[in-house]
């Protein structure tokens, strides 16, 4: 018995709540929230192009198609957030930050793109380039774009982003000692992140003791990379090899 009664004096309580003023107010705000985002990603498209990816700059490894997210809204802003993935999903993979600290990268990964009315930009790639840590494999990595949210935006655009910020290391065991004059050998890979611009980078590098060995420039297409010369990942430092600059080209 006591337990209908508290049963029953619960669905009151929870009714009295829902027919309640500010309940009634937070439940209309979160509707058109809800409607407003279904619609603006009714007017986004992600698709793949016949258009080629630059390759990137050690191994031209086959074709690369850009991905396009399109507002086919003529009227208003939308901020499209794309996700990404590995083919196989949730891959991760070991990196180094602009001053060879660790830096792990793991898919899925989310970028927002903010599209006038009518635009269509390039969002991505179907492929990327990875190394294996520890091993000796350089890998074409699939990659898929597919639209996560989308909102309308009151924005033309959305602030400037960080060159730096998309720049990272990798590195690849060498075949033999003798290719980098080292117990532990491996190469040096310049990695360019960003999904959508290519980037010019300036990085200072260091010779086997570490000391500076002067500056290379290079400009690297979207999630694209070069391999620099060889590391030595037992002995990593921010004295040593790190990216000095970046700056967008596109």
């Amino acid at each position: 018995m006591k337990r209908v009664t508290l049963t029953a004096c619960l669905v009151a309580s929870l009714a009295l709540v829902a027919g309640s003023p500010a309940y009634a107010a937070k439940a209309a705000k979160k509707a058109p929230a809800k409607k407003d985002a279904a619609a603006a990603a009714s007017f986004v498209t992600v698709k793949v192009s016949s258009d080629a990816c630059a390759g990137d700059a050690t191994y031209n490894a086959g074709i690369r198609s850009k991905i396009y997210a399109k507002n086919s809204n003529k009227a208003k802003a939308i901020t499209a957030r794309i996700k990404y993935d590995t083919n196989p999903a949730g891959l991760t993979f070991q990196l180094l930050d602009a001053d060879e600290k660790t830096s792990m990268e793991t898919f899925p990964l989310y970028r927002e793109f903010t599209l006038a009315p009518g635009e269509q930009e390039m969002v991505g790639c179907t492929t990327t380039y990875r190394t294996i840590v520890g091993g000796d494999r350089y890998m074409r990595i699939g990659i898929s774009a597919a639209l996560d949210s989308a909102a309308f935006s009151d924005a033309a655009k959305p602030p400037e982003e960080d060159a730096m910020a998309a720049g990272r290391f990798m590195t690849q065991a060498a075949p033999d000692q003798s290719v980098c004059q080292s117990k532990q050998p491996s190469f040096l890979y310049l990695v360019n992140t960003h999904p959508s611009r290519e980037i010019a980078f300036t990085v200072a590098m260091a010779d086997r003791k570490r000391k500076p060995a002067g500056e290379q420039t290079v400009t690297l297409a979207p999630m694209s990379n070069t391999r620099l010369g060889c590391a030595k990942p037992d002995k990593v430092n921010p004295a040593a090899n790190h990216i000095a600059s970046a700056k967008f080209v596109n």
